[in-house]
């Protein structure tokens, strides 16, 4: 116990008193500390010695951005320049879609009468929503939600910055159950898929 100092520390005037001395952070009693010291209980068993964690050196990122020309004007035209470049829109004609959702009053009605809600509609207006609806059912049928907009897309520039690499987060059982069943449900929807990139 060398490094303390009668002069330095008041309280401890001997060697063996500091061998001794209980902090305030513990409330082990001068027996435990003794047997503490030893390395072994009375029941002759020992503690758990944790082994020293391990140094590794943080991997290299090699990822390059893949090179794409999202400036030629002639195959596109950036909407609403003034809030940054996010949103691209397609100059060249789209082709019409071949999986609309049509109206069917058998298999629609009870979604449209469980989510359409007319509490202070004026009943004169009520039926042209009701058209409006079924007309352009495809847009607010809830299948149709995982189609993408064509023509469209949303762009992310993150200029010669390189992607940053998070430590994986660790989750409780519970809280991985809940995270497990939503990826599942958006993996059957087509919506996310594997990534086994950088």
């Amino acid at each position: 116990m060398q490094g303390f100092s009668p002069i330095a520390h008041p309280m401890i005037t001997t060697i063996e008193e500091a061998a001794y001395q209980t902090f305030a952070a513990t409330s082990a009693t001068k027996e435990e500390e003794i047997i503490a010291r030893r390395g072994q209980l009375p029941d002759r068993t020992k503690p758990v010695k944790v082994p020293k964690r391990i140094w590794r050196a943080q991997v290299k990122n090699l990822y390059e951005e893949p090179e794409v020309d999202l400036d030629s004007p002639a195959t596109h035209d950036w909407m609403f320049e003034e809030h940054g470049k996010t949103v691209i829109k397609q100059k060249a004609p789209v082709q019409r879609r071949t999986d609309m959702i049509e109206w069917n009053a058998d298999k629609h009605l009870e979604e449209l009468e469980s989510q359409v809600q007319y509490r202070y509609c004026p009943s004169e207006w009520q039926p042209i929503f009701d058209a409006i609806l079924k007309k352009y059912w495809d847009v607010f049928a809830k299948e149709g939600m995982q189609k993408h907009i064509l023509g469209y897309q949303f762009n992310i520039d993150t200029g010669a910055i390189p992607p940053v690499c998070c430590k994986q987060p660790r989750y409780k059982p519970h809280e991985s159950r809940v995270m497990t069943n939503l990826v599942e449900q958006l993996e059957s929807k087509g919506l996310i898929e594997d990534d086994f990139g950088p």
